[in-house]
C-alpha cells in the first residue's frame, strides 16, 4: 500500500471504484490529485509553511469533477486534520455529492470545523441541514 493510501484510508488510484449514497463512482485522475492536494496542504499546515504557492492547484481542484473523491476522503481518513482539509476543499468545490458526510460535521464540538461545515453545506445548496444548524 502507498504512504497516499495509508493516508487516505482507501487505495488511491484512479480506477478505484467508490460507493456515496448508492452510487457508484470511480475516483479518477483529477479526484487522485484532489487527494495529493489535500495531503500537500496538510504537510504544509503541520510545518506552518504558507499555502499561497499552492492557490492555483486549489483552484484547479474548484474546477475539476473531484467531489464524489474529496467525499469519500472526508469519511474514510483516519487522520482527523486530513479530513477537515478535505472538507475545505469539498466545500469549494459546490454540488450536492457528499453532502451527508459533511452534515455529520455540523454538530462537531469544534466551532471552526462546524463553521467550514455550514460553508461547505451553503455551497452545496443543503439547507434543510444548515436550517436546523441555526
Amino acid at each position: 500500500m502507498s504512504p497516499l493510501s495509508k493516508l487516505a484510508g482507501f487505495p488511491v488510484h484512479a480506477t478505484h471504484k467508490i460507493q456515496i449514497n448508492g452510487q457508484s463512482y470511480r475516483i479518477g485522475d483529477h479526484g487522485v490529485k484532489a487527494i495529493e492536494l489535500a495531503v500537500e496542504l496538510l504537510d504544509r499546515r503541520t510545518r506552518f509553511q504558507s499555502l499561497l504557492p499552492l492557490r492555483f492547484e486549489i483552484r484547479a481542484c474548484e474546477l475539476d469533477s473531484c467531489k464524489a473523491a474529496l467525499s469519500h476522503l472526508i469519511e474514510m481518513a483516519p487522520n482527523y486534520n486530513l479530513k477537515i482539509i478535505a472538507l475545505w476543499l469539498r466545500g469549494r468545490c459546490g454540488g450536492y455529492v457528499g453532502s451527508q458526510m459533511i452534515a455529520k460535521f455540523a454538530e462537531s464540538p469544534d466551532e471552526k470545523v462546524r463553521y467550514l461545515a455550514a460553508k461547505a453545506m451553503q455551497s452545496m445548496g443543503v439547507w434543510s441541514t444548515l436550517a436546523a444548524m441555526a
